[in-house]
Formats: C-alpha cells, structure tokens, sequence
C-alpha cells in the first residue's frame, strides 16, 4: 500500500520537542510494522523545495507562503502536483484542517482517494480564544509592538482562527472520508460534513518513551511542590493563565510550590519580539507575586517530559477546547495525575475522581482546590496514577492503534475502488 502524507510535521529520527509528534510514532511503526510505503509532504523555512528523506520514507519540505483563498502560491501547488504524481500514491491521508492540504483535494486540484484526518479546528479555537479574560486583560496583552504588527494582536488572532473556518468548513463538506479522534470532534464536524461522508474513529499514537515509562510514584517531601503545565503554544485559549491564578492561590499554603511551563514561551526572545499573551503572562506572575514559582523551561523532548512528570505531583491541563490532548494521553501513559478542564475532548480521556480530576476551565478557584488535594492525599493520587496508566495502555496500546490505521485505510481504498472517480493527475 503506498500512502502519502500532507501534513505539518517534518519526519525525523532524533528526538523532537515540536508539535505533531504522535506522527513520528506512527509514521515509524506504519513502514516497520504496516508494510506501507510511506511519503510525507510537508512545509518549513526552506526557500525551494527540498526532498529530505527520512529512512525509507520519502520526505518533501516546501516553502512557507501566504494564503490566496487559502491556497500557497500557484508554483507551490505546482510542486506538490507534481510530486504527488510521481510518488503516485493508493491513498493520500491529510493530517488536518488548520493549513491548506484538504483544500487541494476539496478543490480537485489533487485527484486521489484522500482520508481527511481532523486534529484540530481552527472555529472552534476562536470560539473559545479568550478564554474568559477579562476586557482589561484582553486590552493588557496588546502591547506597542502589537499596534506596529497588527497581526499579531490578540483579537486579530481571534480573527484568524475565525475566519479559516470558512476552508475547514469546506473540506468537511467535500471530502468523503474523515477521520477522528475523539466523539466530541464527530459531535461538532456533522453539520458540516456532507451527506455521503464516512466518518472513522481512529486512535492516536504515543511516543515510546511514555509506554516505555516506569509507573509514576508519589514523590518524596521536599518542601517543594512541583506541578506542570504542557502546551504546544502560547495562545491563550490554552488556559495557561488560569494555571497561573491558581498557584497563586496554592501559594499562601505551599511558599515553595513550583509551576513548570512546558512549551514555546518565547522566552529566548527579546520583549520587542514577543507576542503580546506572553508578555501578558510575565505581568500576570508580577502582578501575582508568583515569579520565584513560574519557570518557563521551553520545549522538551519525550525522555525529559517523562523524567519532570516523575517528579511532579501533578500536571494541570487548563484549556479551553481540546479536540483529544496529546498531552493528556502522555501524562496518564507515566501515571502522573492530572488536573484537568472540563473541555472537548479531554472528557473522554479520563474519568472524573477515577483516573483524573475535573473542574471548570474558567474556575481557577476550583483547579486550585482540585491541585491540593493531590498535594494532600497520597491515597487519593496513586489511586488516580494507577488508574490511568493502566486506562492509556490498553486505549493507546500501539499494535491497535496501528491496527486500526491500517483497517481504516484498507476501508477506504476497498470502498473507492466502486468509484472511476479517482483516475489520478
């Protein structure tokens, strides 16, 4: 079966702390495991096209471009066509809807059998992008270089992510095979799917060094309270300042608790060069009188995700819309307990007062209350641990999740070939 990937993520073999790494993971047990010839197109600060294997699979990196009516430039397009049509692919599997690749096929500019594979919704992000600010917060995180760079401030982000909804609507509508990750993204994509769509459900793929992992144990006192938060970006639908209004809270019983923010803060940045939510933020833990208990450790990698989780007594994962977490499903891979929003798809990862615990995105109060009594009740927090690490093993079991791509792409080249549709470029 040969397959062609169009999705966000450079393939490599070294260990990354970018985004799209469940697609390392699968990509590698899919040639190894899946007797799939893989190719991956893909795009990135690169000035022409650049093929950049990686192992045997065959890897495209292609510029960077502004939008037309949601396409790259026309000569980009060109490249993506003409390397489609000499890989010739069976399948051509599109990994989300927040970038261009599903208009290509939506459009009929790439004339293959194309699974549609929803990560994230851009429409349903603006929706939720505040993120219950307030009107003077929302006015604080516009700073003066905001005003000279207008696309970067925080309502033009909003904005943006509204006004991409318009294309993933329309790939919804004109793909007939889509795939998701969770019920609450099946719940929200109907509308706007057309009326012969199939709709699999899929699983996602976790890196090796979180199955791999020794179960999370209750850490030792210290005196220090080490929490985490974990996220691919600083956008404040995130929710990452209610995690900071909560350690304040947390702070007036535990001087020394520690809240580690995992992600690209920017902080290797000068304050000119930042976007105005993170400057937003490094008031906030001013103004908050937390900046001995916030550190900004950048990204991480796998094994040192799984070696801070060990000594965390939990992981706070505040967003405001979440079409499955990653994160999440990693975090309860090592056992670490989590704190988790009531939101999107997060609910169906784990189980409230079993295998984590729940509260309101927008009550920080609550996320605080939830944190100590992990902090508190060692029962409580190795009850929860084991819960969920035995919970994301058998959901997040690698040979199933791998079963259970392959079966969705026998379905659907099984199901195209009743169609003289697809005759290729």
């Amino acid at each position: 079966m040969k397959v062609l990937w169009l999705s966000n993520c450079v393939l490599t073999t070294q260990q990354t702390a970018s985004t799209g790494t469940w697609l390392q993971t699968m990509s590698a047990e899919l040639t190894n495991k899946g007797n799939v010839e893989l190719y991956n197109i893909t795009f990135g600060n690169v000035s022409e096209v650049t093929q950049c294997d990686c192992g045997s699979i065959g890897q495209w990196v292609v510029p960077m471009s502004k939008s037309i009516n949601g396409l790259p430039k026309k000569d980009i397009v060109t490249a993506i066509c003409d390397i489609a049509k000499q890989v010739s692919p069976d399948l051509i599997h599109v990994w989300g809807v927040e970038f261009y690749w599903g208009l290509l096929s939506a459009r009929g500019i790439l004339k293959y059998p194309t699974l549609l594979e929803i990560q994230g919704l851009r429409y349903t992000c603006a929706d939720a992008y505040y993120a219950s600010m307030s009107a003077k917060e929302i006015l604080a995180s516009i700073t003066l270089t905001d005003l000279i760079f207008a696309y970067r401030r925080i309502d033009r982000q909003k904005q943006s992510h509204t006004d991409w909804g318009k294309y993933e609507k329309e790939m919804l509508f004109s793909h007939e095979y889509i795939s998701t990750q969770s019920k609450w993204v099946r719940s929200i994509i109907k509308p706007y799917c057309g009326a012969n769509a199939n709709i699999f459900e899929t699983k996602m793929a976790l890196r090796p060094e979180f199955l791999a992992s020794q179960p999370w144990q209750y850490p030792e006192p210290s005196g220090t309270i080490q929490l985490l938060s974990i996220t691919s970006m600083a956008v404040p639908y995130k929710g990452v300042h209610m995690a900071l209004k909560a350690v304040a809270l947390l702070k007036e019983r535990y001087p020394l608790i520690k809240l580690k923010l995992v992600g690209d803060y920017m902080q290797q940045r000068s304050n000119l060069r930042k976007i105005g939510y993170v400057r937003f933020l490094e008031r906030l833990i001013k103004k908050l009188g937390i900046k001995e208990n916030v550190e900004f450790v950048g990204p991480m990698s796998a094994p040192e995700l799984v070696r801070e989780m060990h000594k965390s007594h939990a992981v706070v994962h505040s967003s405001f819309v979440e079409s499955y977490s990653l994160s999440l499903a990693e975090s309860m891979a090592v056992g670490v307990p989590c704190v988790i929003s009531y939101a999107g798809g997060m609910i169906e990862l784990a189980e409230d007062e079993v295998s984590g615990l729940f509260y309101s995105p927008s009550d920080y109060r609550e996320c605080a209350s939830q944190i100590e009594r992990l902090i508190l009740d060692k029962e409580l927090s190795l009850k929860i641990s084991l819960s969920a690490y035995k919970l994301a093993r058998e959901r997040n079991c690698t040979d199933d999740v791998i079963a259970t791509q392959l079966e969705i792409y026998s379905t659907v080249l099984e199901m195209t070939k009743k169609s003289n549709r697809w005759k290729g470029l």
